[in-house]
């Protein structure tokens, strides 16, 4: 049997196939005002993305039940961010415990075609960390639609779009 045969015997990799080209199709745009990017589930059953902070590649992990974005100090010191200069460190709770953090704001995290503008997101010293962290203070102006093992993250066009972190609240006073 020629390598066509078996594969197209194989159900699993024939919609494998189907669905990389309908992704491939339909690109990252999912109407002129939008774009999408899609993200398979990995084998721990979590959400990882491709991105980059300062055009630097950082691997992310979407977690929709945590508050906040956070990286590790690890991180933040390869960014060349100087997350303790004027800035207290807070005791926040972790799924590994608590950890001490700092406040910070990125200007900008790059998820493929998605553009992220004043994120808020803690710095936190927890050694192996070894991935970013995007939480609700990053996804909470984005449309996440999720079905089996996919899931497809949307950003409203430009003319739509409110900049992420930039509502007023009392707690503003918070991220300086």
């Amino acid at each position: 049997m020629d390598f066509i045969t078996v594969f197209w015997k194989n159900n699993k990799m024939k919609k494998l196939l189907i669905l990389t080209l309908l992704l491939s199709f339909f690109s990252c745009v999912v109407n002129a005002e939008s774009v999408a990017m899609y993200v398979y589930r990995a084998k721990d059953g979590l959400y990882y993305v491709k991105g980059s902070i300062k055009n630097i590649p950082v691997k992310f992990l979407i977690d929709t039940g945590a508050n906040q974005s956070v990286i590790g100090s690890k991180l933040a010191k390869n960014l060349g961010i100087n997350y303790k200069t004027n800035n207290a460190p807070t005791l926040v709770n972790t799924a590994r415990g608590s950890a001490f953090a700092y406040r910070i704001m990125l200007k900008k995290i790059s998820l493929g075609k998605i553009e992220l503008t004043n994120v808020k997101t803690l710095v936190i010293e927890e050694k192996n960390v070894g991935f970013a962290l995007l939480g609700m203070s990053a996804l909470k102006d984005l449309e996440l639609r999720h079905k089996g093992d996919l899931l497809q993250i949307i950003q409203q066009g430009a003319e739509k779009k409110a900049s992420v972190g930039s509502e007023r609240n009392s707690t503003s006073d918070l991220w300086r």
